[in-house]
């Protein structure tokens, strides 16, 4: 038997964060109905609601189903009050009567819905015997006979005790909006205020759980209010041991769980992160190193470069990029590129012999083996642009022509625009590998 503070809650609100909702004071739906028909008349029975606001019930009956027949039913009787049994004196006369009860509140107000009924076979009374014509004469009782004994008096009919749900179960779930889930139970249920997040979580597909911000108890009826829904999402109500019945009644082991969608109007689904499939993998240096060229105008040449990172691109610190227009015997002075970027462009480079070097160095200071193309740009510039030096610029319409004809894509890529080497000093060749 749980502490008596417990065993005299009627009803429970808790607070978990902000104030509690009051629900509507109403009995909840009547269970443990039973049935027996005895001599033409009909015995109801039904489970007692020693916690709820009851003055009096109503025993409906009907020729058929009520619940298959969406609470359809051919009349009803009142109990003179708060009893837990009924007898129907006059049953219609029909085969099988369906027999459902709910409990009336002292200010008229009912659950307004049937959740169980049951059914019994109408048995005819019994007919009386026949009256004899004749009396038989009275004999005269003889001078100190005995006395016939009398007959025994017959034991008095008890109404039978309400049957007792063996466990406490979810009996339904509602979605009633993006933060409300109402549940119903077969048997009121309470908890203390300091162990509702123990008795009551909700989890999603994934096992997270979604945030529950208050609860609100009356007897059998929950009022779970939650954080924002997902749309469509697969969530599942579980209730623990910290949640009981001041009876006793044990939950039911399997049928304290149920599975329910997400509300329709909740918010959006969160669309799932695409990982980087880099990313688990250590750097270790560029791959896919491709140089275009394009020819300007004035005889000088545009020239793209791009690659791909390989293995984590959050361990690059940045790129070292040189260049060189003897084939990689000598080398201009150094460039150095954010590493956020996969090419580079050059612009107003002169003919003839020229190559690209670009070295990845790691956050650490680490330098990885570099990757470089050579390349031979034909004809002659201009009179007019004779100038070593190229000039900075954005990619030219030329060029990004040449790279959706080779399948890269400008839209996608953000190049660092850096210009050729103006001074070259003869230097002994560094050690490249690509």
């Amino acid at each position: 038997m749980r502490q008596s503070t417990a065993a005299s809650l009627a009803s429970l609100t808790i607070a978990l964060l902000l104030p509690v909702i009051t629900l509507a004071v109403a009995p909840s739906p009547v269970t443990g109905l039973t049935a027996e028909s005895r001599d033409g008349k009909v015995i109801v029975s039904w489970q007692a609601q020693p916690n709820e606001n009851v003055a009096l019930y109503r025993v409906y009956f009907s020729s058929q189903s009520i619940l298959e027949n969406r609470g359809l039913y051919d009349d009803f009787e009142t109990t003179a009050g708060p009893v837990t049994s009924y007898v129907i004196e006059n049953p219609p006369n029909v085969p099988t009567l369906y027999i459902s009860v709910l409990g009336v509140s002292s200010s008229g107000e009912d659950a307004n819905t049937f959740v169980e009924e049951v059914s019994v076979s109408i048995a005819p009374k019994t007919a009386p015997e026949p009256t004899p014509a004749v009396q038989p004469p009275i004999p005269t009782p003889t001078p100190n006979a005995p006395t016939p004994p009398s007959e025994p008096t017959p034991p008095v009919e008890q109404p039978l005790a309400p049957q007792r749900n063996a466990t406490v179960s979810i009996v339904s779930l509602q979605v009633v909006s993006a933060t409300g889930v109402l549940l119903q139970f077969s048997d009121p249920i309470t908890v203390e205020p300091t162990r509702a997040p123990e008795a009551f979580f909700i989890v999603d597909a994934s096992g997270a759980q979604l945030p529950i911000v208050r609860i609100a108890i009356e007897g059998s009826t929950i009022l779970v209010v939650t954080d924002t829904q997902e749309r469509g999402q697969k969530y599942e109500m579980r209730v623990t041991e910290p949640a009981f019945n001041i009876e006793g009644i044990p939950l039911d082991p399997v049928r304290r769980a149920v599975v329910f969608d997400g509300s329709p109007s909740g918010r959006d689904p969160i669309p799932a992160v695409l990982q980087d499939p880099n990313a688990g993998m250590p750097l270790v240096g560029i791959g896919n190193f491709v140089m275009h060229t394009v020819q300007q105008g004035n005889g000088l040449y545009t020239i793209t470069a791009t690659w791909d990172i390989v293995g984590n691109p959050q361990e690059l610190g940045y790129y070292i990029v040189e260049q060189t227009r003897d084939e990689g015997i000598t080398f201009g002075g150094t460039q150095t590129l954010p590493a956020g970027i996969p090419g580079m462009q050059l612009s107003d480079v002169t003919p003839g012999s020229f190559g690209i070097v670009v070295t990845p160095v790691k956050t650490d200071g680490t330098k990885l083996p570099s990757a470089s193309q050579m390349v031979l740009l034909e004809g002659k510039a201009s009179a007019t642009s004779q100038s070593p030096v190229a000039g900075v610029s954005a990619p030219r319409s030329p060029a990004t022509d040449r790279l959706s004809t080779t399948g890269f894509g400008v839209a996608a890529l953000a190049f660092a625009a850096a210009g050729a080497t103006a001074g070259w000093r003869r230097t002994k060749k560094n050690q490249h590998e690509g």
